[in-house]
């Protein structure tokens, strides 16, 4: 018997692919949903979380491990539902609320940013460990007493550096080329490389001021083309997503609360700690360049 869920909201993002979509196919399934591909690129994730994202479309309904659904599998989109192979589920969209991230509030001058992002960054290493790139942010941020074991695992020191050199310098050529270094290293479905980049942009965007923004504008075009090329089909959704100020919900949080002062920071621990394995620190890496940069 067919089950039919209903989605009950999905990311602007989500909702802009499927305008166009005739079908998808399953790229993975995780414990969290199922990666879905529509066309060449892009992609879009079904998931029971209650979070928000972009690429995001929420099912409440939707188990961890939904039988019969393997990567490959063909999924047509009709009438705005998806109809999966096995025949056993359909996923309605047609009623989902549009989730868009709200605009951020003015930024905070650099001094208080930095000050947030030691009290952040303190506070979710404290209760998640060494994970990813967590090893940079003690020496980044002058957290002296705290000591990672390792403090550069994926030997990414060299390239977060450039990247605040060029940050800032407003070196866009210069700036481009250390994140397109960064991009794909590191293993999974984000490599580290690209969460740091997402972080960068994210922050440019949403916390910095106009002369930032311009150099947003300069390296985004060039950058979102070669992670196309040279990473996950994931991984360079949601670089392009954070250059256009775009991200989990729980990443914007943490971003808007070590830029602009809104939220405080336990929701931004929060939201850091819950999302991702070692992205949720990668990316606060990522925020972090910007702000150490006076963005």
């Amino acid at each position: 018997m067919q089950e039919i869920l209903a989605a009950t909201s999905m990311g602007s993002r989500s909702a802009r692919i499927l305008a166009n979509a005739e079908a998808c196919a399953v790229r993975g399934v995780t414990s969290r949903g199922i990666y879905l591909l529509a066309g060449q690129q892009a992609i879009v994730f079904l998931t029971r979380d209650p979070t928000h994202g972009p690429f995001t479309i929420n099912i409440p309904g939707l188990g961890a491990d939904p039988a019969g659904i393997n990567p490959g599998d063909r999924v047509p989109f009709e009438g705005q539902t998806f109809l999966f192979e096995a025949g056993l589920l359909a996923v309605a969209t047609g009623q989902a609320e549009i989730w868009e991230p709200a605009q951020p509030a003015q930024p905070l001058a650099a001094p208080h940013q930095i000050a947030t992002a030691r009290i952040v960054a303190r506070d979710a290493i404290e209760r998640k460990g060494w994970v990813g790139l967590a090893g940079l942010l003690p020496g980044l941020l002058g957290l002296d007493d705290l000591i990672p074991p390792d403090p550069d695992p994926l030997q990414m020191d060299r390239v977060a550096r450039d990247c605040l050199v060029a940050l800032q310098a407003r070196d866009a050529p210069q700036l481009e080329a250390a994140l397109r270094q960064a991009s794909g290293r590191g293993p999974g479905l984000t490599p580290s490389g690209d969460d740091l980049c997402a972080g960068v942009l994210l922050a440019m965007k949403r916390g910095s001021n106009r002369a930032v923004r311009d150099l947003l504008d300069r390296i985004s075009p060039g950058l979102i083309r070669h992670a196309y090329a040279a990473t996950t089909a994931y991984s360079a959704n949601l670089i392009e997503a954070a250059a256009a100020g775009e991200a989990d919900e729980r990443l914007i949080a943490a971003c808007d609360c070590i830029t602009c002062g809104i939220p405080g920071p336990e929701a931004a621990v929060e939201g850091v700690i819950r999302w991702g394995s070692s992205s949720r620190l990668d990316m606060l890496t990522g925020i972090c360049l910007t702000c150490l940069a006076g963005g």
